[in-house]
């Protein structure tokens, strides 16, 4: 694969697309090869600020801890399937997203190669969580095209996929 870098307004190096040296096929930096889930722009396209929804993520974790604690010594019920399972996608959409920056800075020199593979691990795992959940409750909160037992989810960056193709199905039932 060969980026092709641009300049930013702000002097910035950016990766702007990838060309394939063996059959010259190209995307956008913000498209992932696999067909079965929607391109990473149109998954996240009005996704808020990574920064911000670091910080949601991360006040629904606690509070879904602070439920499980309080469940645990009888004051009060913990966190329903439902929520659990939006908290695990917006998570595993937020270490998407994370991941996502991460790699495209190995190819402008900002970010070194194992981390943003250690990023991309954990994005998987996530996914993986995520589908587990679904897999589990019997597709009951799934919105998306494909199913969590889908094939397309076991191929190379499916996982990441499945979790674009919630994500996206999610925002467009909050959008309405």
């Amino acid at each position: 694969m060969r980026p092709r870098l641009v300049e930013t307004a702000g002097g910035e190096r950016v990766v702007e697309s990838f060309t394939c040296v063996l059959c010259g096929a190209r995307w956008m930096s913000y498209e992932t090869p696999v067909p079965a889930g929607p391109d990473y722009r149109d998954a996240y396209g009005g996704a808020p600020p990574l920064g911000e929804e670091e910080v949601t993520v991360g006040m629904w974790r606690e509070g879904i801890i602070a439920r499980a604690e309080a469940a645990s010594a009888g004051d009060g019920a913990p966190v329903d399937r439902g929520g659990l399972r939006l908290y695990l996608l917006r998570q595993a959409a937020f270490a998407d997203r994370a991941a996502r920056e991460w790699e495209l800075a190995v190819y402008t020199e900002e970010m070194p190669a194992e981390e943003a593979a250690q990023a991309g691990g954990t994005a998987d795992e996530t996914a993986a969580a995520l589908l587990q959940l679904d897999l589990e409750t019997g597709s009951l909160h799934v919105e998306g095209l494909h199913g969590p037992g889908s094939p397309e989810w076991g191929t190379a960056g499916g996982l990441r996929a499945y979790v674009r193709q919630e994500y996206r199905a999610w925002r467009a039932l909050e959008d309405r």
